[in-house]
């Protein structure tokens, strides 16, 4: 008797938490169409505590995050609407709202350009600290505004050193999938490895074939169209795919994605080495006429590489500005061009780039002088057979600068 009390007591005990759960789920659907109905009826402010409050007790997450953005929008702050809307973007790439959410994103990211917006305050006219509200949606989408939304209104990437060798590695993802890129002005697209996809189980459709450029050469590739975000930036992109083998062995800064020049090309940037940041800033009116300081150099657009005037142990020559180039590079028909010889004490190495692996030397050169900056013992590559087009300027040398790179005036900055 005493067990069948029990029984009866526990079967109890789980229906009334059965219910008090489905009461709680009921309670929840509301907020989401209790928001639907203050947003038909205009009532945006209201509406938008609803909405939040829906996203973060887990109903419907991406439609009550793109009503989030819409009542920010309709509510005439463009600066949180945008942020929001990339939220969502990021957050929930495969939703029914993605494609609506990006769309308005750019249109509202193109406004803010245009009207040169400082921070988040001018903007929304709140403090970054109670624009979004609390709770899980609103410390997110805080997150959001803080990386989008600086006080310069520059998009600014904080990047680390994975290879240990100087080149850049940001922050981003390919499909909603995070990943670490290289950031690499010697591409002119942006480039990853079939092994990198299915490692990560990123799955894109196929359009074309091609031939993807890179400053160390090309290699035969399929292009798919994929959404690429980068630190603040979301865009749909063209990714070119190399065709390697799904059990290739890469350490993963050589299997990585690429971003290239198809990305930034535009942006002024800012490249900071010993702060481990890259600032893009919204091209500003190009001058009728630029007049160079001691500081600049001009470059020339090659193939849509940054093409700069060096000076190689007093020899002139020009060099691809590549920041996805651990070292300065040259192919070896091109060492008499620079008066250079391979030194017999140099040491054996190989090389991997878009051209596939080559055998290599390093060896050191007593002097490289770009503009007004000059450095010296600067360890070089020497590529053997290797069709790239110049020299590389690499990390080598550009490791400890600070520099613009100016597409506005077509120059390169250094501090």
């Amino acid at each position: 008797m005493h067990r069948y009390q029990s029984l009866c007591l526990a079967l109890l005990f789980a229906l009334l938490l059965c219910a008090s759960a489905l009461a709680q789920n009921k309670q929840n659907d509301a907020l989401f169409d209790k928001g639907m109905e203050l947003y038909k009826h205009q009532r945006y402010e209201e509406a938008l505590t609803y909405f939040r409050n829906a996203h973060d007790a887990g109903v419907q997450r991406p439609q009550s995050a793109y009503y989030v953005a819409v009542c920010y929008q309709q509510m005439g702050q463009t600066q949180a609407a945008h942020d929001a809307f990339k939220f969502v973007c990021t957050k929930y790439p495969a939703s029914s709202v993605a494609n609506a959410a990006f769309g308005h994103m750019k249109q509202l990211g193109a406004e803010l350009y245009a009207n040169q917006p400082g921070s988040l305050t001018a903007a929304s006219g709140k403090d970054v600290r109670t624009a979004f509200g609390k709770g899980e949606l609103g410390n997110s989408l805080r997150d959001t505004a803080a990386a989008s939304a600086p006080p310069s209104g520059d998009y600014v990437l904080k990047f680390s050193e994975e290879a240990m060798d100087g080149r850049m590695y940001v922050d981003g993802a390919i499909n909603g999938k995070e990943t670490k890129m290289l950031f690499d002005t010697g591409s002119s697209v942006m480039f990853c490895r079939q092994s990198f996809l299915d490692k990560n189980r990123i799955n894109v459709k196929f359009k074309a074939k091609d031939r993807a450029a890179g400053a160390s050469g090309e290699s035969s590739t399929r292009v798919a169209s994929v959404r690429i975000s980068v630190g603040p930036i979301v865009r749909d992109e063209q990714l070119y795919v190399e065709q390697d083998s799904p059990d290739s062995l890469y350490p993963f800064y050589d299997n990585c994605p690429i971003v290239g020049q198809s990305l930034f090309r535009d942006y002024i940037i800012d490249i900071d080495g010993p702060g481990k940041t890259i600032t893009l800033r919204a091209p500003r009116a190009i001058p009728k006429k630029h007049i160079l300081d001691a500081r600049e150099v001009p470059y020339e657009r090659e193939n849509d590489h940054i093409v700069l005037p060096v000076a190689v142990n007093g020899r002139e020559c020009k060099m691809i500005l590549d920041t996805g180039a651990s070292q300065v590079c040259f192919a070896d028909r091109q060492l008499p061009l620079v008066g250079l010889n391979r030194p017999v004490d140099s040491r054996s190495s190989v090389r991997r780039g878009a051209e596939g692996k080559r055998e290599s030397f390093v060896f050191n050169i007593a002097n490289v002088r770009v503009g007004p900056v000059q450095q010296s013992d600067i360890e070089a590559n020497v590529l053997m057979n290797s069709k790239i087009s110049r020299p590389l300027l690499g990390q080598t040398f550009l490791a400890p600068l600070k520099y613009t790179i100016d597409p506005t005036c077509n120059v390169v900055r250094f501090h």
